[in-house]
């Protein structure tokens, strides 16, 4: 089943809009509470940019589109985490990659 960025909670979809127009780089310092991202303040993002290659594209966020596998795997997790404070998250391509947390029992990740 598509699940569709409009159908998520407000904080899940800033989520989203943060990370497509991080496009590649790091989130940090944010907290996840009953599994909801608690994005204020904002958290702090680190941008990645290229010197003399191409220049970065900045994805405009849009309401209305499928998710990918990876965001669906980030939110499944953020879910399973409930409670916990995110180090940082990077992000390649406007889609999470890897996320660094503290403060989570170690029985609700499965270390992939």
């Amino acid at each position: 089943m598509e699940i569709q960025a409009s159908h998520l909670s407000q904080s899940k979809r800033q989520l989203l809009q943060l990370m497509r127009r991080v496009g590649d780089g790091r989130l940090e310092a944010f907290s996840i509470a009953g599994g909801e991202p608690q994005l204020d303040p904002v958290p702090a993002v680190v941008f990645e940019l290229r010197i003399g290659g191409p220049p970065a594209k900045f994805m405009q966020p849009q309401s209305g589109f499928a998710l990918k596998a990876p965001v669906n795997d980030l939110l499944d997790l953020l879910t399973r985490l409930g409670t916990a404070r995110v180090e940082w998250l990077e992000v390649r391509g406007g889609l999470p990659v890897r996320l660094r947390v503290t403060g989570v029992a170690l029985d609700a990740t499965d270390r992939r």
